[in-house]
């Protein structure tokens, strides 16, 4: 097996974006993690005409404020590229998207395709087209995208996110 791991990257040029980040790693730094860090204050950005929305996990509760609308709001289509899906709401509501008729493509990580938590199986079991990569190295990245309008970009699992320290980013 190669070392390779497929992810995804943004680079963003904003002081504006740069700023609540290193607010981010302030806290961390100064021994505040997980449920002790503090909600993100002001996380919407304008890049021109491209609204940000910064999440991190767990203060901001990402999977209910800013996943499952995107998700439960999708029309045409929703692809994800991703290393695990754990998460029921996650895995429910991307049935329901099936079941309402938007394309669903995932692709995840074959090693991680049968751990105990998986969803791998309920979502196939419900009609998502599901492909385990096992080409080279691993499937890391945690992405989505939606609609040609929304792409989501991340560190963090499509897992419980109580147990989950990271950040989401959506353009």
């Amino acid at each position: 097996m190669s070392e390779f791991n497929s992810n995804a990257i943004a680079v963003i040029n904003s002081k504006e974006v740069a700023n609540i980040y290193r607010q981010e790693f302030e806290q961390m730094f100064s021994g505040r993690f997980h449920n002790t860090k503090l909600k993100t204050v002001n996380n919407k950005v304008l890049l021109g005409d491209t609204e940000l929305s910064i999440y991190f996990s767990p203060q901001d509760k990402t999977t209910i404020n800013a996943l499952l609308p995107l998700i439960n709001n999708a029309k045409q289509y929703i692809y994800i590229p991703t290393f695990l899906i754990t998460d029921k709401n996650i895995a429910n509501a991307l049935i329901s998207a099936h079941n309402r008729g938007v394309d669903i493509k995932i692709i995840t990580d074959a090693l991680n395709a049968s751990v105990k938590h998986s969803k791998h199986g309920l979502l196939r079991k419900n009609g998502l087209l599901v492909k385990a990569e096992n080409y080279a190295g691993k499937m890391h990245s945690k992405s989505m995208i939606i609609d040609d309008m929304y792409t989501i970009i991340g560190s963090m699992n499509f897992v419980n996110i109580s147990i989950i320290l990271s950040n989401w980013l959506s353009i």
